[in-house]
């Protein structure tokens, strides 16, 4: 599941880069000619803090499931 997460980062990366490089029409920056482009990119990077921020978690909360394991198993013998 964790390589899904990554996947997706690194898609949400590369789509961030394409609307900068093909996308944006930089004679005109105003919100009316790029609004979509603009939009993307928001949504794109709100991606990639919710990804890293559950890649966080995910081996946050595994590190603690094994480290209660190792106890429970330890102090049972």
């Amino acid at each position: 599941m964790n390589q899904v997460r990554i996947g997706l980062l690194i898609l949400a990366i590369l789509g961030i880069c394409g609307e900068f490089v093909f996308v944006i029409d930089y004679n005109d920056l105003s919100w009316s000619n790029n609004a979509g482009s603009y939009l993307t990119i928001m949504s794109m990077v709100l991606l990639v803090v919710s990804m890293i921020i559950s890649i966080q978690h995910v081996k946050k909360e595994t590190g603690k499931k094994s480290i209660l394991f190792l106890k429970k198993h330890i102090l049972s013998k």
